[in-house]
Formats: C-alpha cells, structure tokens, sequence
C-alpha cells in the first residue's frame, strides 16, 4: 500500500517529482540553518528550494525568516507577501506584522497581527505581538484587551502577565500593575525582568521598601544588571539612605560607565552627602552622557547654591526649568534652591510618554513562527 506523498509523486512526471524531492530536500536544509543560526546559508537553501518549486508558500517564508534574522527586513517583508498570496496562513501574517514592527510600521504590523487571530483564534504569538504594538502607539486599553487574551488562552504565560502589567502601569493603574507582575513572578520565580518592573511599580506608589525588595531580587537573579542597581539607588535616595544610594549607583556605573541616570543619581545623593565637588563632577558627567536630562542641571544647581555659587546655580536651574524641569515638586532650601530634586526624577521621566526606556528594555523577544 503506497501512502499518499508516495503515489502523487507516482502520478508526476519524473522530472517534476524529481524537482519536488529535491525543493524538499533543499527545505529541510534551510530548517537546520535556521536551527543553527546560519541565516545566510538557510537564505540560500530556501532560494534553492523556491527556484526548484516556485509555488512553495512555506519555503517564502522561512526564507523571510532568516532574511529578517539577517537585518533585511524589505527583502523578508516581500517573502512573506509572497507566502500570503501563495497561502494566505496566521504564522506568514504574524511574522510580517513583526517584520513591520520592526521597521516601525505598526500600523501594517496591527493589521496583520488582527488578520493572524482572525485565521487562527488561538494563536498566543499573535495576540501577545498585538499587544506589543499597540502599546508601542500609546493604545494601552487595546494593549490590555490583547494579553488578557494571551493569559486567558494560556494562564501560565509569565510574559504576557509582564507585559500587561507595563500596559496598566503606563496608564497609571498601578495596582493592576502590581498585580500582573506580582503573578508573572509566582508563575516564573526567576523572572528578573518581572521583578524589576514590580519595584518601579512600588517606587511610584511610594511604598520604597517594597521597591527595594523588587531591585534587590532582579540583582539576586541577573547581577550584571546595571538599571537595576540604579533603579535601587533612587529608591535608597528617596528614604534618605544617601550612602546606600552611592553604592548602587556607583555599581551601575560599573557596568554601565554610560549610564547618565546612575552618574545623576549619585550626584544628587553626594550633594545631599555634603561632597559637593564630587555631587558637581558627577552631574556634569551625567549632562556629557545627556545633554537633555532636566534633573542633573537641577541637582547641579542645588550644589552650587549651597556653595555660594549663585549665578552658576542660577543658570543651571534655569537650563533645567527650560529642558521641563518642574521644581514645585521638590523641597527648597530658605534660599529657594532645590535639595530634593530626585523626588521629581522618577515623576517626570515615568509619567510623560507612554513609552519609557526601562519599560521598553526588557521584553521578551518574538516569535517567528510556529
């Protein structure tokens, strides 16, 4: 008894089956390139498996795949294309839509992470994806809606709680926030990414000691992790705790030396220490490293000021004011200038935009695929 490959290759003319053997077995080479990170060999295998079959739908793209792993995203864009119209399938949809977000055409990406669950409603990849971009354009709620939809599909996705949790945090809904990280750590007690994200969560609440706790468990887990560390030092700062706030930050620079948060940081918690010539150097290696960070020229000013450097304070807090530094945040000295500009760091640099770098730095990577 033939089984059913064996009898329509029977039915082929022998050159014809013979270029379908060979397409597939040129196929199966590009998998095990992809498997072993030779994008550029698995490139040239699928381009030989299309030149033997050009109708092969699954060989476009796999090819879009390692053109896309290999930086060439237009290229990879038109394989996938190609693959749709060869076989209009969820997984081309969805690794176009991340070939999109990528070249940041989120709303081509959208488009085709929608079509995705539409051919496929229990695709997680292309839900979790969805959520992806729509958080990149601010769209929190439709964000949401999407890894509500990852978790109810799969309860155990420590990511999509992760990610979901970022969403309510940057639309300010910092118990679900908290909540969502607190049980993507439960699912995924290494989750360092998690943990970090719960202690900024904490640290705008307010609740430091919990903020402390979530740094110091994402350094247990990943110790070369210098955001964390710097996450720290503010939180330490804010409870006064200026020699423990050195420490972190001067870790951060350690494994960050461009690292202008961690430089602005200690800077602020030596001014408060006393060691103003340290806290000046400090800030202004944080204004090389950034020219536009409002709260160094601020914490500057306020070493200045206390030794008696009135015009350079003057014109460092004026330049803060101008970058959108809001000084009726922080607490003043009786000469009016600011000794506590770090209350306003985290407030300023969480709340405007909906896209911040330490919420954008620790995603989970997507998928290409099934």
């Amino acid at each position: 008894m033939f089984r059913a490959g064996a009898l329509i290759a029977l039915l082929l003319p022998p050159s014809v089956a013979a270029a379908a053997d060979a397409a597939a077995t040129a196929y199966q080479k590009g998998m095990a390139c992809l498997e072993e990170d030779d994008f550029s060999a698995a490139t040239a295998a699928f381009t030989t498996a299309i030149r033997l079959n050009s109708k092969y739908g699954d060989a476009y793209n796999r090819r879009g795949i390692a053109r896309a792993m290999n930086g060439e995203l237009n290229k990879a864009i038109a394989d996938y294309s190609e693959a749709i119209r060869l076989d209009p399938n969820a997984d081309a949809l969805n690794n176009r839509g991340i070939a999109y977000s990528t070249r940041g055409d989120l709303d081509k990406a959208i488009a085709d992470y929608a079509e995705a669950v539409r051919l496929d409603p229990q695709y997680t990849d292309a839900y979790y994806n969805l959520g992806l971009a729509h958080e990149s354009k601010g769209e929190l709620n439709k964000a949401i809606a999407a890894f509500t939809e990852v978790i109810r599909l799969n309860p155990e996705d420590a990511g999509a709680y992760n990610e979901r949790g970022i969403a309510h945090a940057n639309n300010g809904e910092l118990d679900q926030a908290v909540a969502d990280y607190s049980e993507a750590v439960r699912l995924d007690p290494q989750y360092a990414d998690a943990y970090y994200n719960l202690g900024l969560a904490y640290k705008r609440q307010g609740q430091f000691e919990q903020a402390i706790d979530g740094y110091s468990e994402a350094i247990r887990l990943d110790p070369n992790d210098a955001g964390a560390y710097s996450r720290r030092g503010v939180a330490y700062g804010d409870q006064g705790q200026f020699d423990q706030a050195i420490a972190d930050s001067s870790e951060a620079i350690r494994l960050d030396p461009r690292s202008a948060e961690a430089y602005c940081t200690r800077g602020f918690a030596l001014e408060q220490s006393g060691q103003l010539e340290k806290a000046i150097l400090d800030c202004t290696q944080a204004i090389r490293l950034n020219p536009r960070l409002a709260e160094a020229y601020a914490n500057r000013a306020s070493a200045y000021a206390k030794q008696g450097e009135r015009a350079k304070a003057d014109a460092d807090l004026a330049h803060a004011k101008w970058l959108g530094y809001t000084p009726a945040a922080a607490h003043k000295t009786p000469g009016g200038f600011l000794t506590g500009p770090l209350v306003t760091l985290l407030v300023i640099g969480i709340i405007v935009g909906t896209l911040l770098w330490w919420m954008r730095k620790k995603r989970r990577l997507p998928t290409f695929g099934r």
